[in-house]
This record gives C-alpha cells, sequence and structure tokens, in this order.
C-alpha cells in the first residue's frame, strides 16, 4: 500500500471555517512551488550537477585524439658556422687551389609553425578508469539534488503546517474570548439590574482577561510561525493568508515501522551517495594502479617552417614528424603505492558512514512511527471529547439562561471546550508533522 501518498495537500482543520483576509493567499502546493523557486541550497545543487557535467566531458575528451597549432619566432645572436680553409691538390703537372668557404646553419631569424596530432595508445586503463568515475561523480551530484529537493518540499509542508496550527489555535481562543465577552456583557446587566451578586460580575471579568492573555498569546505564536514561513519563501513582507479548511473525514494512516524501515534503505538519497560513492574510489584505486604501467602515447605534426630540415639551404619548407613517446616511473618512494592505501582508507570510511546513516535512519523512521500513532490515539480520544464538551457547553448554557446551573458551571463548561478543541489541534498537526518526517525520513514523497 502506498502510504504516503495519502498524506492530504492541505492540512485540515477542526471544524473551522476559513475567513476572508486582505493578505495574498496562499495554498500548501502554491507554497512548495515557491519554497523550489526561492531556495538557494537547491540552486547551488544543480549548479554543481552541471559542473560534474562538464568535469566528466572533460575527462572522456582526455582520451580521444588531441589537435593542437603552435607556432614560433626565435632570434639569435650567434649562428653555428663550419668554416673551410683553402686547399691545394697537387695533379703532377701542376697544382690547382680550392678557395677555403663558410658554411652557416641558417640565420638569425627562426619560424616554426606545427600542426600536431597526440593519441594515448596505453595508460594502464587509467584513463577509462578516471572518465568512468567522472561519470559516477555526475550520479552523486544528481542523486545529492534528489535529496535537497525533498528536503525543501519537506521544509515548506512543515512550516506550512505549523503556520495552520498557530491560525488555527488564534481561532479557537478567538471563539472564547467571544463567548466569555457575551458573558461578562450579561453578568454586568445581571448585576445592575440586581438580579445577580457582585462576585458574578468579577467572575466574568476574570476569565475574558485570562481568555484574552491567551489570545496574545496565540497570536504572537502565529506570527512567529508565518515570520518562518516567509522567510523559507523567501516572502518577508508579503502579507500572507493560509487556506483552513474543515476537518476532513480522511482515515488515519497506521505504518509498520520495519517496513518503512526498508523503503528508507531502499529510497533515500543519501544511500546512493554514499553506493555511488564507493564506486568512484572503485575507479580511483584503479586510476593510481594505472600509475605503475608505463604510458604510452602517438604523436604525428606537420610543420612549416624556416629553416626546416635543411640549415644550409635556410628556405621555408613543409616537413612531416611522427613518433611515440614512452613515459614510465619506475621508482616514487611508495608515492603511488600510498596513494592507493588512502583511496582504500576513504572506502573504509564510506561503510562506517552507510552504517551510522542506516542506525540514525532506523531512529528517525521508528520515532515518526511512535509520534504518528500516539497523535492518532490523542486524536481518537480529543474528536470524542470536543463532541462531548460541545454538547455540555450547550446544555450548560441553555440551563444557565435559565437559571438553573451556576455561573462556575459555564465557566467550566467553555474551558473544557476550548481545551478539547485545543488538544485536537495540536493533535493533528503533530500528526501531519510526523507524516511529513516520516516521509523525509523515507527519502521519497512517491511511497
Amino acid at each position: 500500500m502506498n502510504y504516503l501518498k495519502q498524506l492530504p495537500a492541505v492540512f485540515v482543520l477542526l471544524t473551522l471555517i476559513p475567513q476572508l483576509s486582505a493578505g495574498q493567499r496562499l495554498t500548501l502546493t502554491e507554497a512548495i512551488d515557491r519554497a523550489v523557486t526561492a531556495s538557494q541550497e537547491l540552486a547551488i545543487a544543480r549548479e554543481e550537477v552541471r559542473r560534474s557535467e562538464l568535469a566528466s566531458t572533460q575527462a572522456s575528451a582526455g582520451r580521444l585524439p588531441q589537435l593542437d597549432f603552435s607556432g614560433k619566432y626565435v632570434y639569435t645572436s650567434e649562428v653555428m658556422e663550419m668554416v673551410q680553409p683553402p686547399t691545394t691538390v697537387d695533379l703532377g703537372f701542376t697544382s690547382v687551389t680550392i678557395p677555403g668557404q663558410e658554411l652557416a646553419f641558417g640565420d638569425e631569424h627562426t619560424a616554426d609553425f606545427r600542426l600536431q596530432v597526440t593519441q594515448p595508445i596505453f595508460t594502464g586503463l587509467g584513463l577509462q578508469k578516471a572518465h568512468r568515475a567522472s561519470q559516477y561523480e555526475v550520479l552523486a551530484k544528481r542523486a545529492d539534488l534528489r535529496r535537497i529537493e525533498l528536503k525543501i518540499h519537506c521544509d515548506a509542508e512543515e512550516a506550512y503546517t505549523l503556520a495552520q496550527k498557530a491560525s488555527a489555535l488564534v481561532e479557537v481562543v478567538q471563539k472564547q474570548v467571544d463567548i466569555l465577552e457575551r458573558h461578562y456583557a450579561d453578568a454586568q446587566r445581571k448585576v445592575a439590574a440586581g438580579v445577580a451578586p457582585q462576585e458574578m460580575s468579577a467572575r466574568a471579568e476574570l476569565a475574558l482577561q485570562q481568555a484574552q492573555l491567551h489570545y496574545k498569546s496565540s497570536k504572537r505564536k502565529k506570527e512567529l510561525a508565518f515570520i518562518a514561513l516567509r522567510e523559507l519563501l523567501d516572502m518577508r513582507d508579503a502579507d500572507l493568508e493560509i487556506v483552513l479548511d474543515e476537518l476532513s473525514e480522511s482515515p488515519l494512516l497506521e505504518f509498520d515501522p520495519e517496513e518503512m524501515v526498508s523503503r528508507a534503505f531502499q529510497n533515500r538519497a543519501e544511500f546512493d551517495v554514499l553506493r555511488i560513492r564507493q564506486d568512484i574510489l572503485g575507479e580511483f584505486v584503479g586510476v593510481q594502479q594505472a600509475s605503475f604501467y608505463p604510458s604510452l602515447v602517438a604523436f604525428g605534426a606537420l610543420n612549416y617552417g624556416r629553416p626546416g630540415v635543411d640549415r644550409f639551404a635556410n628556405d621555408w619548407m613543409f616537413f612531416q614528424t611522427a613518433g611515440v613517446s614512452l613515459n614510465w616511473t619506475l621508482w616514487d618512494w611508495n608515492k603511488r603505492s600510498s596513494r592507493v592505501q588512502e583511496v582504500r582508507v576513504s572506502s573504509r570510511q564510506l561503510d562506517e558512514t552507510r552504517e551510522a546513516l542506516e542506525s540514525r535512519v532506523r531512529l528517525q523512521v521508528h520515532s515518526a512511527v511512535q509520534t504518528i500513532d500516539d497523535a492518532r490515539e490523542r486524536l481518537d480520544i480529543a474528536f470524542e471529547s470536543c463532541r462531548l464538551s460541545e454538547d455540555i457547553l450547550n446544555w450548560v448554557g441553555e440551563r444557565y439562561e435559565q437559571g438553573i446551573a451556576a455561573e462556575i458551571d459555564y465557566l467550566d463548561a467553555v474551558d473544557d471546550n476550548n481545551r478539547y478543541e485545543t488538544e485536537k489541534i495540536i493533535a493533528w498537526a503533530d500528526y501531519y508533522v510526523a507524516l511529513v518526517q516520516l516521509k523525509r525520513a523515507c527519502g521519497t514523497e512517491d511511497e
């Protein structure tokens, strides 16, 4: 059964009818969308994904042929010359003198332009493993992005729910204040008419003052809840009005803790990140081990320069070069071995991190399920208590109007009704916040 899909889009509230407001009306879906748009943490995570994709492109390019163009001009103050002295050849009947000459190897000015292709032939699979590691890094960043997206969603739902809770509590206390104001006015009229003792008005005034203090406290808590919501949505100057729905008849949900733990282990993005990190470290081990092997690179170039290969002619000419280069580090005082061991230590650290995360997630899931069960039991009692307290308030109110019930009984009935309504709101808020926490612990919005 898909449990968390049944989490209502809007936190329902206790037979409270929404009132029209001049503020900006905001639904839960709009709040979540706004939180996603305003989240700098989410924007940074998206840039991290993009950066890892670019790094993967660079790693892939390292395995492919590389085409380079270079140019060089050099002026040299001295030029190498070969001097041949005069030579006399005796032919028997005569002799011939060959004059001496000077042969210069080029002149003071040399230039070379080169278009070269380079292709790695063998690197001990180091380049291939580095490329796979970069691809795994992209997957890890995307998994972390999914974690942050869920966090933003849950933060918005929780902040919205707490704002609804605070608004609902203000409505409940306001209802109590209205009742006690009417009662105080009625008590004053009866005392003025001489049909009720003075203490009746004093008790009504005291009860009204206590309710007004409670109302002011509830208003302050509501303001704090809305400040937190506006900060999350980056709407600090907005006058928000959230949606208050009547209590629906949706069933209260039950969860199997062990099943939820299993789902969390499957769906939490953190576990995906750790698994991918292990794959990355596995590739890094291969990269470091590849450094024990020689690297072989082939190259070929088209050159155009002066003096070219014929330094005596000293003319501009085209010529080609091609070859291979070999590089093999034979001894580095265990530098490469230490790098391999370092990567393996990091791998063991990830194993320990995963075990710690499993323990933490298991505790989060059990705590959320326990809070849901507790809130559900409190709601079962609160529903019945609210129904009875409402009936009692009506009965006592009628008897009080008839002069049969004592004033203290009426005030007690008002207090009881307010207390049970408050408990019901708190239990509902705890229930829905715990559902959000369970969704956060399970790591998915779809389960």
